[in-house]
C-alpha cells in the first residue's frame, strides 16, 4: 500500500478500499502486473516478482469472482 494507498494514488490506483482493488481484478491488470505478463507494467515496482505461492493466492481470489471477503 505504500505506491498505492490512500494518501499516494499518482497512478490513479488505490489498492487501500475494495473498489480499487476489485476494479483492477476485474480489468486483468492485477494479475497481468504482478505475474510480469507482456504489455503490462511489471508490479510491485522495482522490487523482485511476488512468489509464486502469493501469485496463485491472488489469481485464485481473481478467478473466483474476486469476493469482498
Amino acid at each position: 500500500n505504500s505506491c498505492h494507498g490512500a494518501g499516494n494514488t499518482g497512478s490513479g490506483i488505490d489498492l487501500t478500499i475494495y473498489a480499487g482493488v476489485a476494479a483492477v481484478a476485474q480489468s486483468g491488470q492485477l494479475v497481468g502486473s504482478i505475474t510480469h505478463a507482456s504489455g503490462f507494467e511489471a508490479m510491485p515496482d522495482g522490487l523482485p516478482k511476488l512468489g509464486d505461492c502469493e501469485i496463485g493466492k491472488i489469481r485464485a481470489w481473481v478467478n473466483a469472482g474476486y469476493l469482498n471477503n
